[in-house]
């Protein structure tokens, strides 16, 4: 497969998982006032810890696809958002097999950490002109 239809499959992929992201929270609202979303978040809720799982684990195989298969150097705040992202693959996978609900003490502080760099990364890519070392 070519690096374009990876690159397709990963972005129609995280388009789905914002999606998802904005329908939970819907259903979140919804549950409130129909007791039939109170059933399906419920189960959403079950299967919560493997669909977080899968995420992180597509997520960690897509940045090892670019950088080991498609040969693309990946900057200082990439590696950085890959050290907070790639624990979360493990972690959130243990947990699912486990059935460890509180294991959004480990993860949630890996996900800020991780989120910080690529909010950062976000705005040096919109903003080029800022004058900053990285992604030169």
């Amino acid at each position: 497969m070519s690096t374009r239809t990876f690159s397709s499959f990963f972005a129609v992929f995280a388009v789905a998982c914002w999606a998802g992201t904005v329908l939970l929270i819907a259903l979140m609202v919804a549950r409130r006032r129909h007791a039939g979303a109170t059933d399906l978040y419920e189960d959403v809720s079950r299967a919560a810890l493997w669909i977080a799982a899968l995420v992180a684990l597509v997520a960690m195989a897509g940045s090892l696809y670019y950088s080991e298969v498609a040969h693309f150097v990946p900057c200082k705040l990439c590696w950085y958002q890959r050290i907070a992202a790639y624990p979360l693959a493990v972690l959130l996978l243990v947990a699912a097999i486990r059935g460890d609900r509180r294991v959004w003490l480990y993860v949630v502080p890996l996900a800020v950490a991780g989120a910080g760099f690529a909010i950062y990364h976000a705005q040096l890519q919109a903003f080029p002109d800022q004058g900053s070392s990285f992604c030169r």
